[in-house]
């Protein structure tokens, strides 16, 4: 019942689902019992499976709400990944603005992929003009 380590199996499982699929699924089950009980980091991580088609059927729009549930109680990665799906259309109706703040919010706590990805935003905005 410990949401860390569940997070933790699913991860190794993960990994180990490189060589061997059939872990896959097996690792998206362990995210999905850690998301259950609010362990962002696995909330992100089911939120990848369901992006990646990793041990369960491809689900954008699921993709998204796991993200955005880790995303909101401030987990920065979640917080990236739900910006480049509403930068990108993916799983929801593109919003360059909310992509922004959430790159913006993933950034200031050291994400330097949603820095890089926010400046590159800005960059497309100023040439525009």
């Amino acid at each position: 019942g410990h949401s860390g380590a569940q997070n933790n199996l699913g991860a190794l499982l993960a990994q180990e689902a490189r060589s061997n699929p059939d872990q896959a699924s097996e690792a998206a089950f362990w995210f999905r019992r850690a998301g259950e009980q609010g362990e962002l980091a696995a909330q992100t991580n089911l939120g990848l499976c369901f992006q990646l088609g990793l041990g369960v059927e491809t689900d954008p729009e699921k993709a998204v709400g796991w993200y955005r549930k880790a995303a909101q109680k401030g987990h920065p990665k979640a917080q990236r990944l739900l910006g480049r799906c509403l930068e990108k259309g993916l799983g929801v109706h593109p919003d360059i603005e909310a992509a922004k703040l959430w790159y913006h919010r993933a950034a200031q706590k050291g994400d330097e992929e949603a820095r890089r990805a926010l400046n590159a935003l800005s960059g497309r905005e100023n040439t525009r003009r």
